[in-house]
């Protein structure tokens, strides 16, 4: 036997929510109750006060203001397909619901999808008032109990903590794999040669180290500028000297080159017989 919650176990998010907003849509006579759900909710979330059951109850409020008999089948024509996949591969005959969702809300999709066991909260699907208290924490060990005295509350611990504990692991793999994606584009778009000595970030939480550092690379820059200068002057000598070097040669040889912009002999020669 297979003991599983319903909300966030085998249907991807909360039915209870779900099912409101989507009557919220199409029933805009829910935003009277606003006021008493807003009060309901300070008085148990903020003040801590009172239990689940009462401020659940005061949520069950819009019921009223439905059709339950048309809203809910359409509701689960649309929503169906939260039901998770793995549910479906391991899904046995004898499998149990626990849940503290309605059992007025559960009961269309668990028939439809072959669930014979369901515990959840009884609430008047007319009125929206508890009949008992809500079905969670040590009321879902109660109800098992009461279904199956002779039954092993092991085996809807262990699901229910290995579903937990599956979904919070899940989270956060994708949390983090979403963190290295943005730090490795971080890290592509970075020149660490820059950033690691020019802004001297790695330095700044010792300033006198930092300091130190400052002074040394004025020093060096300084020198390195020095001897580039002095390597442009011994380089124009040299140049210098190979040309002079070259036109000397060519001179002594008769086979110097006259300036580009002087005539060569037969431009001369022509300029002579033109006069």
């Amino acid at each position: 036997m297979n003991c599983y919650d319903f909300d966030k176990t085998i249907y991807n998010g909360d039915s209870t929510k779900d099912f409101y907003l989507f009557c919220l849509k199409r029933h805009k006579g829910i935003i009277k109750t606003f006021p008493g759900l807003i009060k309901a909710f300070t008085k148990f979330y903020v003040l801590k006060k009172g239990n689940k059951t009462d401020f659940k109850e005061k949520m069950y409020r819009f019921l009223p203001y439905i059709n339950i008999e048309k809203d809910l089948p359409e509701f689960w024509a649309s929503h169906k397909n939260n039901i998770k996949d793995w549910y479906y591969k391991t899904q046995r005959e004898d499998d149990v619901i626990i849940s503290a969702s309605p059992e007025f809300l559960l009961e269309p999709i668990c028939k439809e999808l072959g669930i014979k066991y369901l515990m959840a909260s009884k609430v008047d699907k007319k009125t929206g008032k508890y009949e008992g208290i809500n079905c969670h924490g040590k009321e879902k060990v109660r109800r098992f109990y009461e279904m199956f005295p002779n039954g092993k509350i092991d085996d809807l611990e262990k699901t229910k903590e290995t579903s937990e504990k599956y979904r919070e692991v899940k989270e956060r793999l994708d949390a983090k794999s979403q963190e290295a994606a943005r730090i490795k584009g971080q890290i592509a778009a970075q020149n660490f040669n820059v950033n690691l000595l020019d802004r001297m970030w790695v330095l700044c939480a010792f300033p006198a180290v930092l300091k130190e550092f400052q002074d040394k690379s004025s020093s060096f820059s300084k020198l390195k500028r020095s001897q580039n200068d002095q390597f442009i002057k011994e380089q124009g000598k040299k140049e210098g000297k190979a040309e002079i070097i070259q036109e000397f040669t060519e001179l002594v040889n008769g086979s110097s080159r006259l300036p580009w912009y002087l005539p060569n002999q037969e431009t001369m020669e022509e300029m002579i017989h033109d006069h």
